[in-house]
């Protein structure tokens, strides 16, 4: 993979991007009513209006991989498993038996333990419907993967460019030795 090509790939609109969130939204939901259990929703995060790409389809396959790895090494009981691939990028919903808080912190460690873990975005939702959030683990939020500082609050006032976002990106995803 290089530069050039990594992120190369169809733009999507927002009206698109909203109405992937608002599935994974539903199929959420159908997950928990029927399984009743903790629930991980995994996706890649990519700046920039192309959201499937080589770089996002590599990340989100080694990151699902650590996930489930993750999962068996700690004997946790994967429910069900729904995998969505779409112009949105792809996403990976897993039920597990295993506590929500417990499972938001295991997801936390495997975020700062891998060298890619960054670019990684993976909720936890309880069996309940509520998402699981860093504060309620006692955890400071991420950090911005170009300057470091509160990585939602540059996210919301749009700190970066989307060029800048993908070389840091590129940065992180390189340093795995790719």
């Amino acid at each position: 993979m290089d530069r050039k090509t990594a992120f190369a790939g169809p733009e999507i609109k927002l009206k698109d991007i909203l109405e992937m969130k608002d599935r994974r939204v539903l199929l959420q939901r159908q997950m928990l009513k029927e399984h009743e259990n903790s629930l991980i929703s995994f996706s890649v995060m990519m700046a920039g209006p192309v959201k499937q790409n080589e770089m996002s389809r590599f990340l989100f396959s080694e990151g699902l991989k650590e996930i489930r790895k993750m999962l068996d090494q700690r004997n946790v009981k994967i429910s069900k498993e729904h995998i969505e691939q779409s112009p949105g990028g792809d996403t990976a919903l897993i039920s597990c038996d295993i506590d929500s808080m417990k499972l938001k912190k295991l997801c936390m460690e495997l975020e700062q333990d891998i060298p890619f873990g960054r670019l990684l975005d993976i909720d936890v939702i309880s069996s309940e419907g509520n998402t699981i959030t860093r504060a309620m683990a006692n955890k400071e939020s991420r950090c911005c993967i170009v300057c470091g500082k509160n990585g939602s609050g540059c996210a919301r006032s749009r700190a970066h460019g989307v060029n800048e976002l993908l070389d840091a990106i590129w940065s992180i995803a390189c340093h795995e030795g790719n």
